[in-house]
């Protein structure tokens, strides 16, 4: 007798990819908001997939583990695609900086707006915050 013939015969049909295209082009892991681009991103800064989930608690192991395989599979491709997307955020942030006005020190106004903020709490909770700088 064959062992091949006594042993439970497993089901090794191909699963398709985890992921959904939305009409904008972004690809998230089906029944999640979660991008491939946070998943693989998160896998090239050397997470394990059990980090991923942690971290992303709407993702499922066997998912994570899925899009790990098809990335190794298609590296070349996923690139491409996660490239061509941070172009294109990049492009958008470029167009929605260039319609804002121009505001000439900005940043010292939001500094004195917080250390005015500050100030205040400081009156209103005397003994709650470390005293202020005087040289910074």
């Amino acid at each position: 007798m064959n062992t091949a013939d006594t042993l439970p015969q497993l089901d090794i049909a191909p699963q398709p990819v985890p992921l959904t295209r939305l009409p904008d082009g972004t690809l998230r892991v089906t029944g999640t908001r979660i991008s491939l681009d946070c998943v693989i991103e998160s896998y090239k800064y050397g997470a394990t997939a059990e980090a991923i989930v942690r971290s992303f608690d709407s993702l499922r192991l066997a998912d994570v583990y899925a899009l790990f395989s098809y990335y190794l599979n298609h590296t070349e491709q996923v690139d491409f695609f996660l490239k061509a997307r941070e172009a294109e955020a990049v492009q958008l942030q470029c167009e929605i900086e260039a319609g804002q006005p121009r505001r000439a020190k900005f940043r010292e106004e939001l500094l004195a707006r917080y250390a005015r903020m500050v100030a205040e709490e400081r009156v209103k909770w005397p003994g709650r915050f470390p005293p202020a700088d005087e040289n910074a």
